[in-house]
C-alpha cells in the first residue's frame, strides 16, 4: 500500500512538472505565393504560458513587409488539467522572387529564450496589375494590389498652376466581401493645402469585364508653391475573407464562411507638376486663384449729410478662400469711410471648392448732392484660360440732403457754452440742530461689513480642506496598502480554492489601493502601464492573477500549486514596496 501511495504522488509530481514546460512553434499559412502576396506568419506557444510570446522578426525585414496583425489566447481544461495557447500573427508582402527560408526564429518567453523550427517560403513573380478603372477626363494616377482587391490613387489634373485646386480621389475596387470596414491612413500632402471633400456613396464598375465594388475618399489639395510635388502613398488596412481557408461550420461565432485574411494595400506616389502664375498681373492683384464674381450693394440711396450708408461688396465662386485676401475700397473725397463686418462662407459643388466673401463699409458723406460711392474692383486669375481678369462692382448714386443736423452717434468737437446764469445766494443762516448721534445709527450696519469676506474665508477653508481630504485619503490608502495585504494574505484560512481567490482578491487591492484606482478598472493593459511606469516588471502580477483566475475553474489541477502561493504574493508586495 505504502508503495503504490510513493507511486502516485511521483506521477502527480511529474505532471504538475510537466504542466509548467512550454514549447514554440511557427507555421504559413501557405508554402508558395507571389510578389505582393499576403502571406500569413503564426507562432504558437503551448504549455503554462504566462506572458505573451515576443517574436524577433528583424531578419526578415530586408525581404518582405512585415506586419503585426494580433494575438490570441486559448485556455483548456481537460480532465482537470489546463492547457494555455498563447499565438501572434504577422502579414509577410514579399518585395522581390525567391526561395526564403524562415527561421529559425528567437522567441522570448518571459526569462526564456527558444527558438522555432525553419519554414520553407517560394516566391514567384506576380501577374501583372489590373488594367486601370474608367478615369475622369484628363485624370492620372497609380494602381497597387491583386486582380482582386487593389487601390487606386488618382488626381484629375498632373498640371496645375500654384493656388489652383486638384482633386485627389483615393478609390479601393474589391471583387470579396470585406469583414469589415477598411482603416484609412491619408497619403501626405506636403507643399499643399488640403481639404475633405463629402465620400461618394459606394458603387459598382465594371473593370475588364468584372464588377468591383468600390470605396472612394475624395480631398481637394492646393499646391502654395511652383515646381514638382509628390502625393504621398496612401494605406489602408483591410479584413477580407479568405476562400482557401473555410471557417468550422459548427464555430458559433461569426457569419462568414471564411476565416479573415489581413490585406494591406499601398497606393502609389502620385507627382504633380506645379506651374507659377504668368508674370505681367494687373496692379491690385493680392493673390487670388478661380473663378469669382463681384457684387456691390447700398443699404439705401437717399441720407441726410452726416447720416451713414453702408456698402456691401461680396466675392464668390470656385476657389479657396484664403487667396481671396482683404477686400481694399477705393479712396475717395465725398464719404468718410470706415470698415465694419466681415463674412467668409466656404462649401463644395460636387468635388469642387467654393466659397464666398462679405464684407461692409460705413460711408459718411461730407457734402450734399448726388454722391456716387466708390466703384471696388477685384483683380483674380482663372486658371481656366490662363489670364487675369477684373471684376467690376455696380457704380451706385445716393443723394446727400443739405441742412440736416449730425446723427446722435456723431462725437461733439468740444465743450461748448450754452448760456449764463446767476448763482443764488443765501442772505440767512439757517438753524441747524442735531437731534441724534448718526453714528449710534450706523452702529448694527458696521457690523455686517465682515460677512462678505468671513464668507469668502469659510468657502476657501472647506475647498481645501476637501482637497487635503483627497490628497490624504490617497496617501493614506497607499501606505496602509501593504500592511493590510499582507494581514489578509496570513489570516486566510479555509479550502484550497478559497486560498487561490483570496489571493486573486488581495493583490488586485493591493495594486488599487497603491495606486488610488477603483478594483473594478484594474485590467490587465492597467496594471501592465502602471508597473511599467514604476520600473517594474509586470510578467509575474499577471501570471499570478491569471494563475489565481483559473484556480476558480479548475481546483483540482491548482491545489497541487496553490500552497505556495500565498509566499509568492507577499514576495511580489515586498519586492514592489522595496522598490
Amino acid at each position: 500500500m505504502r508503495r503504490i501511495l510513493v507511486l502516485c504522488v511521483l506521477f502527480t509530481l511529474l505532471g504538475a512538472r510537466g504542466v509548467h514546460a512550454a514549447d514554440v512553434s511557427a507555421s504559413l499559412d501557405r508554402t508558395a505565393a507571389q510578389v505582393g502576396d499576403n502571406v500569413v506568419l503564426t507562432v504558437v506557444a503551448n504549455g503554462a504560458v504566462k506572458s505573451v510570446p515576443e517574436v524577433t522578426l528583424t531578419s526578415l525585414e530586408g525581404d518582405f513587409d512585415v506586419y503585426s496583425v494580433g494575438q490570441s489566447t486559448n485556455v483548456s481544461i481537460v480532465n482537470g488539467q489546463m492547457t494555455t495557447q498563447t499565438s501572434r500573427q504577422f502579414v509577410l508582402i514579399p518585395k522581390h522572387a525567391g526561395k526564403f527560408t524562415i527561421g529559425p526564429l528567437s522567441v522570448r518567453l518571459g526569462n526564456d529564450t527558444m527558438q522555432t523550427q525553419p519554414l520553407a517560403l517560394t516566391i514567384t513573380t506576380g501577374p501583372p496589375p489590373p488594367s486601370p478603372p474608367p478615369t475622369s477626363r484628363g485624370e492620372s494616377g497609380s494602381t497597387s494590389g491583386s486582380e482582386n482587391l487593389f487601390v487606386r490613387a488618382t488626381v484629375d489634373k498632373s498640371s496645375a498652376y500654384a493656388y489652383e485646386q486638384v482633386t485627389l480621389r483615393v478609390r479601393l475596387y474589391t471583387r470579396g466581401g470585406l469583414l469589415d470596414n477598411p482603416a484609412y491612413t491619408p497619403p501626405t500632402t506636403e507643399g499643399f493645402w488640403r481639404e475633405d471633400l463629402p465620400p461618394p456613396q459606394p458603387g459598382i464598375e465594371v473593370v475588364n469585364g468584372m464588377r468591383y465594388r468600390v470605396l472612394e475618399v475624395r480631398v481637394a489639395l492646393f499646391p502654395t508653391t511652383p515646381g514638382t510635388h509628390t502625393i504621398g502613398e496612401a494605406v489602408l488596412d483591410c479584413q477580407v475573407e479568405d476562400p482557401n481557408r473555410a471557417r468550422d461550420p459548427f464555430s458559433f461565432f461569426g457569419g462568414s464562411m471564411f476565416e479573415a485574411k489581413h490585406v494591406v494595400l499601398r497606393s502609389k506616389p502620385v507627382p504633380v507638376i506645379v506651374k507659377p502664375l504668368p508674370a505681367g498681373a494687373p496692379p491690385g492683384f493680392d493673390g487670388a486663384v478661380g473663378d469669382f464674381q463681384l457684387e456691390t450693394s447700398a443699404d439705401r440711396k437717399e441720407v441726410n449729410q452726416n447720416e451713414p450708408v453702408t456698402l456691401t461688396v461680396k466675392v464668390s465662386g470656385e476657389g479657396h478662400l484664403r487667396t481671396i485676401g482683404e477686400i481694399q475700397l477705393p479712396a475717395t473725397q465725398d464719404f468718410r469711410a470706415y470698415p465694419s463686418t466681415e463674412n467668409q462662407q466656404q462649401s463644395t459643388d460636387v468635388d469642387r471648392i467654393r466659397g464666398s466673401v462679405t464684407r461692409q463699409f460705413v460711408l459718411v458723406p461730407l457734402k450734399a448732392g448726388d454722391l456716387q460711392l466708390p466703384v471696388v474692383r477685384f483683380i483674380y486669375f482663372s486658371p481656366k484660360d490662363g489670364t487675369y481678369h477684373t471684376a467690376t462692382g455696380q457704380a451706385i448714386t445716393i443723394h446727400s440732403a443739405a441742412g440736416a443736423s449730425p446723427s446722435a452717434g456723431t462725437a461733439r468737437s468740444g465743450i461748448e457754452v450754452v448760456g449764463h446764469d446767476i448763482r443764488f445766494i443765501e442772505t440767512e443762516v439757517p438753524h441747524f440742530s442735531t437731534r441724534t448721534d448718526p453714528w449710534s445709527l450706523t452702529k448694527p450696519w458696521l457690523m455686517l461689513l465682515p460677512l462678505p469676506l468671513l464668507g469668502y474665508l469659510g468657502i476657501w477653508g472647506w475647498d481645501e480642506r476637501r482637497r487635503k481630504l483627497e490628497t490624504h485619503g490617497a496617501q493614506r490608502r497607499r501606505s496602509h496598502a501593504a500592511r493590510r495585504a499582507r494581514a489578509r494574505l496570513r489570516d486566510g484560512k479555509g479550502e484550497t480554492i478559497s486560498i487561490a481567490e483570496r489571493v486573486g482578491d488581495v493583490l488586485r487591492t493591493y495594486l488599487a489601493d497603491r495606486y488610488n484606482l477603483p478594483p473594478a478598472g484594474l485590467t490587465p493593459d492597467v496594471v501592465v502601464s502602471r508597473l511599467t511606469e514604476e520600473g517594474a516588471d509586470p510578467e509575474p502580477w499577471l501570471a499570478m492573477l491569471e494563475r489565481s483566475d483559473a484556480a476558480r475553474y479548475a481546483p483540482p489541477a491548482s491545489r497541487a500549486v496553490t500552497a505556495e502561493w500565498t509566499k509568492d504574493a507577499e514576495q511580489l508586495i515586498d519586492t514592489l514596496e522595496r522598490r
